[in-house]
C-alpha cells in the first residue's frame, strides 16, 4: 500500500505542476523553514521514471534564460543526444550532492552532469547512488571565461561516452 502523503507529492507535481522540490519539514524542528531546493525549466514535472541524462545547474545566471540560455542549447546539440531522456534542473543550493540525491530518489539517471561555476574536477565518474555522476564548468561561467570551454567539451564527451 502506497504513503498517502507521497501520493499527495506526486499529484502535486504531476497535475498541479510544481516546479519547486522542497526538503521536508524537520518533524523535530517544526519551526526549521522550508528550503527550496531545485526547480524546473518548465515549471513543472515530467512522470518520475528513470532518465539517461539528469543536468543539475548551479549557477550565477539561469540555465534557462539569455546568453547561458544558449550557450547551453549548442553544449546540449553538440552532445547529439537523440532520444536520450534528459532532464534539465536548475538549483542555488549549496550542497549539489544532496540535491542530486533527492532526484535520483525519484529520476533514477543512468548519468549525472553537474554544472557549477567552481567544479569539483575529476578526470573520472564517481558514483552517487546508482549514477555515474561527473562535475563540469556552468554555462554561465563559460560565457565570462571561454578558455575554459576546451575543457568544457572534454568532459561533455565523457559523458556522451557513458551514455552508451
Amino acid at each position: 500500500m502506497s504513503d498517502p502523503r507521497t501520493n499527495y507529492f506526486q499529484y502535486v507535481r504531476d497535475v498541479l505542476g510544481a516546479g519547486t522540490v522542497l526538503r521536508a519539514r524537520d518533524v523535530e524542528n517544526p519551526e526549521v523553514e522550508l528550503e527550496q531546493r531545485a526547480v524546473t525549466q518548465t515549471g513543472h514535472w515530467p512522470p518520475p521514471g528513470e532518465v539517461d541524462l539528469l543536468v543539475l545547474h548551479r549557477g550565477g545566471e539561469s540555465l534557462f534564460e539569455g546568453a547561458v540560455a544558449e550557450l547551453w542549447a549548442k553544449m546540449r546539440g553538440a552532445m547529439n543526444l537523440g532520444t536520450a531522456r534528459l532532464l534539465e534542473v536548475e538549483t542555488q543550493h549549496e550542497d549539489m550532492d544532496g540535491v542530486l540525491l533527492d532526484l535520483l530518489s525519484s529520476y533514477p539517471a543512468k548519468v549525472s552532469l553537474l554544472l557549477s561555476e567552481a567544479p569539483n574536477r575529476s578526470v573520472d565518474l564517481r558514483v552517487i547512488g546508482s549514477s555515474k555522476v561527473l562535475e563540469s564548468f556552468s554555462p554561465s561561467r563559460l560565457v565570462s571565461a571561454p578558455d575554459l570551454k576546451k575543457q568544457a567539451w572534454t568532459d561533455l564527451q565523457i559523458v556522451m561516452r557513458s551514455l552508451t
